[in-house]
C-alpha cells in the first residue's frame, strides 16, 4: 500500500496492473476492498487504483473530517499525480457524488463518471443537480433495484439530467458492485472503452490476447 500526501489529507492507495487507468472511490464507511472482486474481473489493459479516504481504511485520520468538497479535492490531486492524462472514475455513494463533480469540473478526454450520484447533504453546494447538464463525459449510472438509501426514481432523475448518460439497474440493494461484481465490471470495461476511444489498451488486449496469463 501506498501514500499520496495531499492539500486535504494523506491517503493510502493501491494500484494494480497497467494500462488504462480506473479509479475507484468507495463510500463513506468502507474502503477500497468493496472493490476488490471487481479488481480481479477486469480484462487486461486497465489499471485499477483503489482508494481510502482519511480516517478509511490504511488512511490515516486528519483532526477534522474532510467534506465532500474536500474528497474531491484529494481526488484531483491524485489524478494529477497517478493519471494525468484522464481516468474512468467508478464512485460508490459519497464516492459517486465525488466522481460526478470532477466529471463536471474536468473536461480532458476520458474522465468518466460511473456513479450513484445523489445522497442527501444539508449543504446546498453538495446538490450537483443544477450542474449535472454540464457532464460531457461518457457516463453509466450502476444502481440497485432496492437501494433502501436512494431509490430508483433518484436515478432516473440523474439520468435525465446528465446528457447521453444510460441507467444500468442491477437486482441489489445500494453496493451493486459488492453484489453482483461481474455484472458491473462488465460495465465498467464496456464504458473504459467508450472513454479511451481507439487508444484504449482494453481493446489492444482483448485484440491481442497473450499465450499464457500471468499474475498482474
Amino acid at each position: 500500500m501506498t501514500t499520496l500526501s495531499t492539500s486535504a489529507g494523506t491517503v493510502a492507495y493501491d494500484s494494480r496492473g497497467s494500462g488504462d487507468p480506473v479509479v475507484l472511490l468507495p463510500s463513506g464507511g468502507h474502503d477500497q476492498h468493496d472493490y476488490d472482486e471487481i479488481r480481479e474481473l477486469l480484462p487486461d489493459g486497465l489499471r485499477s487504483i483503489g482508494v481510502d479516504w482519511p480516517g478509511h481504511g490504511q488512511s490515516p485520520a486528519d483532526p477534522a473530517a474532510p467534506t465532500e468538497l474536500q474528497l474531491a479535492q484529494i481526488v484531483e490531486e491524485l489524478l494529477e499525480s497517478l493519471a494525468p492524462g484522464g481516468a474512468v472514475l467508478v464512485g460508490n455513494s459519497i464516492g459517486g457524488n465525488v466522481a460526478t463533480r470532477l466529471a463536471i469540473t474536468r473536461t480532458a478526454a476520458g474522465v468518466t463518471a460511473v456513479a450513484g450520484i445523489w445522497r442527501s447533504f444539508n449543504r446546498p453546494e453538495h446538490d450537483l443537480r443544477t450542474q449535472a447538464g454540464k457532464i460531457t463525459a461518457p457516463t453509466v449510472l450502476v444502481w440497485g433495484r432496492h437501494d433502501p438509501v436512494l431509490p430508483l426514481r433518484a436515478a432516473e432523475t440523474a439520468r435525465d439530467l446528465i446528457p447521453g448518460s444510460r441507467l444500468v439497474v442491477i437486482d441489489s440493494g445500494h453496493l451493486p458492485h459488492t453484489t453482483s461484481p461481474a455484472a458491473v465490471a462488465a460495465e465498467l470495461a464496456s464504458l473504459a472503452n467508450a472513454a479511451f476511444g481507439a487508444g484504449s489498451q482494453v481493446n489492444d488486449a482483448q485484440d491481442n490476447p497473450p499465450a499464457t496469463k500471468g499474475q498482474q
